[in-house]
């Protein structure tokens, strides 16, 4: 699955309309790319940003979500026109971090939640961990576990769907990257008039 998120597309604010007619025609396109490269730039900051920040709440070992987001976005040069640059961020796992939802199992009866540091970021079908066996409580759910010694030790609970919030820091302040694009396009404008 490729899904992706458009960051921009044909969305420049009046302001940067404005600034953008002043230009040339043939100047146009390459405003665009330089407003597009920018917004790439911008995002891919914020992603690596997060991933300095984002130490693991149970100090699990990183997934490296975040460094994975930076990598995966880019400006699309070959969609830039005189009036839009789109720059994506290829990755499905964005709009969850996003918009929020609810993940269901469809390849399989139940998704697994690590409950162990060993577990974390770790398939149970990739059976990696000899022994693990399947354990159903009335009360409490299903679950994966082993017998370590004389002791029952819980590896993932099983359950069929989970609810995330959005996370609202997943990207960048819209004021934030609207700011450093009014700057970025003034600079391009007083270049190309020959005021610089």
């Amino acid at each position: 699955m490729n899904a992706q998120v458009n960051i921009v597309r044909d969305e420049a604010t009046p302001a940067l309309q404005a600034l953008s007619y002043k230009l040339a025609p043939d100047r146009r396109r390459p405003f665009a790319l330089v407003l597009g490269r920018k917004t790439e730039g911008i995002y891919r900051t914020w992603f690596r940003r997060g991933e300095g920040d984002s130490a693991n709440k149970k100090g699990w070992p990183r997934q490296h979500f975040w460094a994975r987001m930076a990598k995966r976005t880019a400006l699309v040069a070959g969609q830039t026109t005189a009036d839009r640059a789109v720059v994506t961020i290829a990755d499905p796992a964005i709009q969850m971090k996003v918009h929020g939802g609810t993940i269901v199992a469809k390849q399989a009866k139940f998704l697994a939640i690590p409950m162990r540091r060993e577990a974390y970021g770790v398939r149970p079908s990739a059976h990696t961990m000899p022994g693990i066996f399947f354990i159903r409580s009335k009360r409490a759910g299903a679950f994966l576990a082993r017998m370590e010694g004389k002791s029952l030790r819980v590896y993932w609970r099983l359950v069929a769907r989970v609810t995330m919030r959005p996370d609202p820091r997943a990207l960048p302040p819209r004021d934030q990257v609207s700011a450093e694009l009014f700057r970025t396009a003034e600079a391009f404008v007083a270049r190309s008039l020959g005021r610089t």
